[in-house]
């Protein structure tokens, strides 16, 4: 009976470790983004188009900046398991709503979903932004 519960507890722990080992590491969203291009889809017809090289969202901690040139606009985000929503400052309004597709130390795709143009049933329309982490 000890030995088969000393496999199981075995068994149990190297199950575990290896889930842990398998987690992929959690990067911060926090810091300054650069688009490099978007994605435009809707039913079937795609098409890219080059990001403005002149934006910059700095993404702070509860706060996004959204600065060209001369011009700043301030909100606020949040993000929920694979989502992100930016928020008036008020943080009563949601703005826009992005799943994250992905996320690492330098680059970040984010998708958001758009209302048909038309009434008619199963028509899909999203962007997909590609973003670049500004060093």
């Amino acid at each position: 009976m000890w030995i088969r519960f000393l496999f199981d507890m075995r068994t149990f722990l190297l199950l575990l470790f290896l889930c842990q080992a398998c987690q992929q590491p959690e990067y911060s969203i926090e810091g300054g983004w650069r688009v490099d291009s978007t994605l435009h889809y809707y039913n079937r017809f795609q098409y890219s188009e080059a990001g403005d090289e002149e934006i910059i969202y700095l993404y702070q901690a509860d706060t996004l900046v959204i600065s060209k040139a001369d011009e700043e606009k301030e909100m606020r985000y949040v993000i929920e398991k694979d989502t992100l929503k930016w928020l008036d400052a008020g943080r009563t309004q949601t703005l826009s709503v992005f799943q994250i597709l992905s996320l690492d130390s330098r680059h970040m795709i984010l998708k958001e979903d758009l209302k048909p143009l038309y009434t008619q049933p199963n028509q899909q329309r999203y962007r997909q932004y590609y973003f670049s982490r500004e060093d």
